[in-house]
């Protein structure tokens, strides 16, 4: 893999993990209109009226099984990405016994992919609630899967 590669590798991971985590921890996955405000992420609810922002966390008894899903996925996503900026370490620093974090990018945009798509499953008829943050999410979580397949691509060009 080289140096120009991992660089252009690692900036597109940079930038997906970033998405992924502010997806993550941002409560405007869904968001409704009633006397106030009341948006949801995937710890917290929110309540907005007017200039003010209350928010609590979510009771993880009354979470459904795909709210349960999502959350398992996302993380285990995240959890990836950690090793995932390990692997990149490693590289850098010119360890030969890793080849290429694309793989582990890989599952880690999997993950989260499937982890938006099972949140959004319960929301096919409200599409236009869900928020930002749901968004983010999604984008992080492809973000992974193309840089991935441009990392492929790179090492089968600078390798011939």
């Amino acid at each position: 893999m080289g140096v120009i590669v991992k660089i252009i590798s690692f900036t597109i991971f940079l930038a997906a993990f970033l998405f992924c985590a502010v997806g993550y921890g941002a409560p405007w996955w869904i968001e409704f209109d009633g006397a106030g405000v009341v948006s949801y992420g995937l710890f917290q609810w929110c309540l907005h009226i007017g200039d003010e922002l209350n928010c609590e966390t979510l009771d993880t008894s009354l979470w459904s099984e795909k709210h349960k899903a999502t959350v398992a996925m996302m993380t285990i996503g995240l959890a990836v990405n950690v090793a995932t900026i390990v692997l990149y370490g490693m590289t850098f620093c010119g360890d030969r016994s890793v080849k290429s974090p694309a793989g582990a990018s890989l599952f880690a945009g999997i993950c989260q992919l499937i982890g938006v798509i099972v949140y959004g499953s319960d929301y096919v008829d409200a599409i236009d609630y869900l928020d930002w943050a749901f968004w983010v999410a999604c984008v992080g979580g492809a973000g992974h899967i193309a840089n991935s397949i441009i990392t492929f691509i790179l090492d089968c060009i600078s390798c011939c």
